[in-house]
């Protein structure tokens, strides 16, 4: 990034910028630090000096962040020294760019200020380390400021809670009430939302319910992050009735954070209830249409997903691309979905693919947000329902249940389907054409498949197709339990009941993982009283 170039200013919200406003923020800045009489006497100093403060404060304010940075710039090249409220701006700019060893330079200038004194500016420093990464710099900045107060101590609590250390936000927000720093409003945002990423729900109704005893009314964030906590916690009846009841039923926000739970925890029924609410109010906002279709396409509500966004375009709205930055060797770079005009883009672009392999080799699997996964399992399974499968962790997920692969586009829709990145199919085992699908749809339709299955059955013999669909892979990964006899690897399933056919559907009360030792102890095991079983059944001695 360059200061000063003759480059349109990229303000730091994505928000686009008119020529005319950038000529005459141009205009301004460079009239203002080309003025002859820059030092003329003392007076026409502190007047000017004011001046180019108002105007940098203006800058960003208005979200010119790299104009207003500018112009700090040749004011330190014409000797002029910052004063708090321009290091503030200052320090706030470097944080919206992670501009991190920028922000740097102009702390250790702020040192030489000799102005650390400024509760304002130590914030605003503390805020930029925050966001560059650095908590330990600024817990320093908070050590070393003389003067705290609860902007202070806010700010350090929220920095926290960004980088998801929730222990040290209650940590620190009871040593500020014990030093008697009274909190605010922001205060108990900040630990609402950190006891909702804890999974803290007692904490999280404490700290809510104690808001009153300081004079504070919950407001319409702090009621959002409430659902949110019991959202993840998956209360979500619990969630609903809190809406009710709450003076803010007539909000989108808190409706949306509803919304986000019910589809991570797959409840279809209450997320028609939130979609309803969530979409009346405040039916302009783009964002909104992209929260609402992401929901219907975890559950695979294809056809409502192409409702929404084709509402989205009968509107005009336009979601703002958004965009990522970083800063290497003091210069930073910006980046959008897709952008391909960075100089290095070619070696960016490599390196990432270089990446992805490596995190796909160790068993990784991205997240997709924008709808445009979906999951198949076998109709045989039904211990979920027909509708869903469940993570080990409990999380239910929305899926297709089939007889056979090959009928998924049919079902599905031609259209939805080429919508498609990703099919991910459940216990394949039970799939007999799950060769000729996989097939199809990597080599001619161009998706991405995830196979979940087991290769062998109860006997280690071949089970089902999984083997056969080896040579069509681009990588393998086996996966094991332990097994729960003696904690080693468990490679192998024991069937602990009698039943002899292959396909037989259980859990833990069925199955076994287990060694190898265990395996063949436990199968000659299981013989001897499947063998005695039956010959007392032979002999009559069972009815």
């Amino acid at each position: 990034m360059l200061f000063g170039s003759n480059s349109k200013p990229r303000p730091a919200n994505g928000a686009r910028v008119s020529d005319a406003q950038v000529w005459r923020s141009s205009r301004d800045c460079w009239s203002y630090v080309r003025r002859k009489d820059y030092h003329a006497s003392s007076s026409d100093s502190i007047r000017e000096k004011q001046r180019q403060n108002s105007l940098s404060e203006r800058y960003f304010q208005k979200g010119l962040t790299e104009m207003g940075l500018n112009l700090y710039y040749k004011m330190r090249q014409s000797g002029f020294i910052p004063d708090q409220y321009t290091f503030a701006s200052v320090f706030r700019a470097f944080a919206s760019l992670a501009a991190l060893e920028h922000g740097k330079q102009a702390h250790g200038l702020l040192i030489k200020c000799n102005s650390m004194d400024n509760v304002i500016v130590n914030s605003a420093l503390l805020d930029m380390y925050v966001k560059g990464s650095s908590l330990s710099d600024a817990h320093l900045v908070f050590d070393t400021s003389i003067n705290k107060n609860v902007i202070t101590w806010t700010s350090l609590i929220s920095g926290y809670g960004l980088h998801g250390r929730v222990n040290k936000v209650l940590e620190l927000f009871h040593r500020m009430k014990a030093e008697g720093v009274r909190p605010n409003y922001v205060t108990f945002l900040s630990v609402l939302c950190a006891c909702s990423h804890g999974g803290l729900i007692d904490e999280g109704w404490e700290h809510f319910s104690s808001m009153k005893h300081y004079g504070i009314q919950p407001r319409e964030q702090h009621y959002s992050a409430m659902v949110d906590l019991l959202g993840r916690a998956g209360r979500l009846k619990e969630a609903y009735e809190f809406i009710l009841s709450s003076p803010f039923k007539e909000h989108s926000v808190i409706w949306g954070a509803l919304l986000g739970a019910c589809r991570v925890h797959g409840d279809m029924n209450l997320l028609k209830l939130a979609e309803k609410k969530y979409f009346e109010l405040e039916p302009e906002n783009a964002g909104k249409y992209e929260v609402l279709a992401n929901a219907y396409a975890t559950f695979g509500l294809w056809e409502n997903v192409a409702k929404v966004r084709a509402a989205m375009k009968e509107s005009g709205m336009i979601k703002e691309p958004a965009f990522s930055k970083i800063e290497v060797q003091r210069e930073v770079h910006f980046f959008h979905k897709g952008d391909k005009t960075h100089l290095q883009s070619e070696e960016i672009y490599e390196m990432i693919e270089a990446i992805t392999c490596i995190l796909k080799d160790v068993g990784y699997i991205p997240e997709y947000n924008d709808g445009s996964v979906a999951i198949i399992k076998s109709n045989k399974d039904t211990r979920y329902g027909l509708d869903s499968i469940v993570t080990h962790d409990g999380v239910k997920l929305p899926c297709w249940a089939l007889a056979d692969l090959l009928s998924f586009r049919q079902n599905f829709g031609a259209e939805a389907y080429e919508e498609l990145d990703v099919i991910g199919i459940d216990e394949a085992q039970f799939f007999g054409d799950l060769y000729d699908f996989c097939r199809e749809a990597a080599d001619l339709d161009g998706k991405t498949i995830i196979v979940s299955g087991l290769d062998g059955d109860y006997l280690r013999r071949s089970f089902g197709s999984v083997l056969d669909i080896i040579p069509l892979a681009d990588s393998i990964t086996k996966l094991s339990a332990r097994c729960e006899l003696c904690g080693k690897p468990a490679l192998f399933t024991l069937r602990k009941t009698q039943e002899k056919q292959t396909e037989l559907i259980g859990g833990a009360d069925v199955y076994m993982p287990v060694c190898r030792h265990h395996y063949v102890s436990g199968q000659v095991v299981i013989e001897a009283a499947r063998v005695a079983i039956e010959s007392h059944v032979h002999c009559g001695s069972i009815a």
